[in-house]
């Protein structure tokens, strides 16, 4: 009994205590973070009349922390004819002009403005004005000399021209390549590709022959009607005689590539490692090559003079005693031969190399464009006429003293740029050096000297435009030619911006930015070695680049910083209506959107990769992409267009005042216009 009061006592007097300390020294509850920073988001807006926009708040504590506590922020608008706003932040655009919006918290008031433009009703209705028959390369050439000439290639292609008229697929019953074309006849023509392809055509139907061997077949050439010959992988030479394809022996396993002679005692064959086959009427023998280079062509214009061409612009000539090497323009990858006769040869090869040998030398002849060549042969067309087919349905044709002509090509075009002084016509570029522009009457493609692929195109006017692309090529337009800047260098240039007269901006492979200075270029430290794909700019100060793994920089006038962003995906176009209005574009349908202050994430419609970008105004945006998407953004939101094309579209540009045409190009040389 005692403990239990000894116990009850002690507990009171503890209570005592504490209560005594509790009153001395009060322990204060923990003091809630301030509000310290308001941002709006996004720190500005142009909408149409009509539109809304919610404005959010990043509110941050002290430490920089988002805030955690409660707020009620007051907004207002100092121009609520123009644009309301609520409380709940939500802007409504009524009028054009510009309102300055404000919201106050917990003391703390900032601003931003909200400009509301003219309506724009944007391009609407789009429709394909132009397209490629086929995205193929063109490889096997052949004119009967009665005025129909065939070109065929990649996928099963094959196309026919009489008379000179339009090229025409003409259908197969093969999707093989077709490497090679050759006939005795206008009525009797054969063509050999991949997989052992063997066909025979009448002149206007095709049927598949029986095989001869498993392995692609390169080439296919006779002398008559009963004496074709085929050649083809390991060493493989078969001949006709007008009933049946019997195989040769050859003392080799390499590739052959052609053959050609004057009659059957007196054949060449061609191959890899510089091989060198001749028949001299009883069997193939093998000949000392002066040459260890892949020989992909050879002509003969007598039993004592051939020529045979190959890669590194390999040109040898057969003299009747020995094959000797000569001279050439450069190191061209050559990839066919052909000749009216040892004073007037032809070879045709990569980034447009089309040489001709006089009897004494051997020129280069510019054709207007870099594509690839891989066939040449006469045209029956005009008297004096050669022909050449390539990459893109590439298919051209020159006479002496005259200006090459493009008959057909469907290059994959890349980007589009609709000058100011002209809001009538549309540059494009694209692969194989390709340089087009479309007028009210039409498309041409123009003469400029051979350069590798084409990626982006400005200019500040009529006598200032821009062209760059692979290797380092560089295009530029005085006016009245176009002549090559620069040198060639193993970097890719992917886009070209113009800030003014003669002040363009460059970027591309391995960080690389070049800005003009007169008439050369100053290279200016980047930061990155990442692939930059896209670049504009509103000014000397404000320029922009975009490209791999989210990466997005900004030019403030001093030098190249880079700016967060919010994905990791190739960016692959930028565009903005000025400083604080510039919208970004990547792969898997990403939107960017700088406000003047950061790049936030904008809802878009679309999954696919978008890739090229441009607009009219901040509530006329187009963004064009893979499968035909293009996509317009009003100011409030993107929505997808229906483009009617299918094709991959690569670029976008249109008329900078007022509205008109919006183009698209894609590839198969594809043009989609976009009309109100």
């Amino acid at each position: 009994m005692k403990s239990q009061h000894f116990r009850a006592g002690a507990l009171a007097l503890a209570l005592m205590v504490f209560a005594a300390c509790d009153e001395s020294a009060p322990v204060a509850p923990p003091q809630a973070p301030a509000v310290a920073s308001v941002t709006i988001v996004p720190a500005s807006a142009f909408l149409q009349p009509g539109q809304t926009r919610r404005l959010m708040l990043d509110v941050r504590d002290s430490t920089g922390a988002p805030f955690t506590g409660t707020i009620s922020p007051t907004w207002s608008s100092d121009a609520p004819s123009i644009a309301t706003v609520n409380a709940l932040g939500e802007v409504v655009a009524l009028a054009e002009g510009a309102a300055r919006i404000t919201v106050e918290v917990e003391g703390i008031r900032v601003a931003m403005t909200v400009g509301v433009t003219a309506l724009a009703p944007g391009a609407a209705r789009w429709e394909v004005i132009r397209q490629g028959n086929a995205d193929a390369s063109l490889l096997a050439l052949w004119d009967d000399g009665a005025g129909t000439a065939w070109a065929a290639g990649t996928a099963g292609t094959m196309l026919k021209s009489v008379n000179g008229g339009a090229w025409t697929l003409v259908p197969v019953p093969t999707e093989e390549i077709i490497v090679s074309i050759w006939g005795s006849s206008p009525t009797d023509i054969w063509a050999v590709g991949a997989g052992g392809l063997l066909m025979r055509g009448n002149g206007s139907t095709w049927e598949l022959a029986a095989p001869i061997m498993p392995r692609t077949l390169l080439s296919v050439w006779g002398l008559s009607a009963n004496e074709v010959y085929a050649s083809g992988d390991g060493g493989f030479l078969a001949r006709w005689d007008g009933q049946l394809w019997s195989v040769q022996a050859t003392p080799t396993n390499d590739e052959i590539w052609f053959v050609h002679g004057t009659s059957r005692t007196d054949l060449w064959a061609v191959g890899n490692n510089g091989v060198i086959l001749r028949n001299r009427g009883t069997r193939w023998e093998r000949f000392e090559s002066p040459t260890q280079q892949l020989l992909l062509g050879v002509w003969t214009a007598s039993p004592t003079d051939a020529f045979a061409v190959g890669t590194q612009g390999t040109v040898i000539r057969w003299d009747g005693d020995d094959w000797r090497s000569m001279n050439t323009p450069n190191r061209s990858n050559l990839f066919a031969v052909w000749g009216r006769s040892a004073n007037e040869v032809y070879a045709a090869g990569n980034a447009g190399a089309f040489w001709k040998f006089d009897g004494a030398t051997w020129q280069s002849i510019g054709i207007g464009s870099g594509q690839n060549l891989r066939a040449v042969g006469p045209s029956s067309v005009e008297p004096g006429g050669v022909r050449m087919a390539g990459w893109y349905n590439a298919l051209l044709r020159y006479r002496s003293g005259t200006r090459p002509v493009v008959e057909l090509l469907d290059a994959v075009l890349v980007s589009a740029w609709q000058p100011s002084f002209d809001n009538g016509s549309v540059f494009v570029v694209g692969l194989g050096g390709s340089v087009g522009q479309q007028t009210a009457s039409g498309f041409e493609w123009l003469e400029v000297p051979a350069v590798n692929d084409l990626y982006g195109i400005s200019g500040s006017g009529p006598t200032d435009i821009v062209a760059v692309g692979d290797t380092g090529a560089i295009l530029r337009y005085n006016g009245s030619t176009w002549r090559v800047q620069g040198e060639r260098v193993p970097i890719l240039l992917r886009s070209v911006w113009t800030l003014g007269q003669n002040d363009h901006v460059i970027v591309g492979q391995g960080g690389r930015i070049l800005r003009s200075s007169g008439d050369g270029w100053l290279q200016q430290p980047s930061g990155t070695q990442r692939f930059l794909r896209a670049v504009w700019g509103a000014d000397g100060s404000n320029v922009f680049a975009v490209g791999d793994t989210g990466l997005l920089l900004r030019y403030d006038g001093e030098r190249w910083r880079p700016e967060p962003t919010s994905t990791s995906v190739i960016l692959r176009g930028v565009w903005g209506s000025s400083a604080n209005d510039v919208f970004v574009i990547g792969d898997r349908g990403v939107l960017l959107r700088w406000d003047g202050q950061r790049a936030t994430s904008m809802p878009s419609p679309t999954t696919r990769d978008l890739r090229g970008i441009w607009g009219r105004s901040p509530t006329e945006v187009y963004a064009v992409g893979d499968s035909g998407t293009v996509l317009r953004y009003d100011g409030e939101r993107w929505r997808t267009i229906d483009s009617g094309t299918m094709s991959y579209l690569f670029g976008v540009t249109g008329g900078v005042s007022g509205a008109g045409s919006v183009t698209a190009v894609g590839n198969r040389a594809t043009f989609v216009s976009g009309t109100p």
